[in-house]
């Protein structure tokens, strides 16, 4: 069974040490497959009515896997600078401005899975 602390990317921990910030992308367990099948499974009459159930699912699934999650970071967020974003498309929650305390809170949450950088990606020029 992973602790809290191994929920933590190595590189999440470097930078929050000495009161610093980072981003992160919070990656909630289960992850989505159940979902996907169960919507595949589904009958539907054109492909809008499909775009829009899968989409529906998919919503309804993170709303609910990222309710405690959601619930800490409105607590936490009194008084604080950072900010959050629900990615529920893959039942992640970006997290920009996240202090080493929150960090370590985040990771006490029960069905995180992983804290990982919210990596850059440059666009590369033509």
């Amino acid at each position: 069974m992973a602790t809290a602390s191994d929920k933590i990317d190595p590189e999440v921990k470097n930078a929050v040490q000495d009161g610093q910030t980072t981003d992160i992308i919070v990656t909630m367990a289960p992850g989505l497959d159940a979902v996907r099948e169960e919507a595949g499974r589904r009958e539907y009459s054109t492909r809008a009515d499909r775009l829009n159930g899968v989409n529906n699912a998919l919503r309804e699934y993170s709303d609910n896997a990222q309710k405690e999650l959601i619930q800490l970071l409105q607590e936490e967020s009194k008084g604080r600078s950072f900010t959050w974003t629900s990615l529920y498309i893959s039942n992640q929650v970006s997290v920009k401005g996240a202090d080493q305390q929150l960090v370590e809170k985040i990771a006490g949450v029960g069905n995180v899975d992983k804290i990982s950088p919210d990596r850059k990606i440059p666009l590369m020029n033509n």
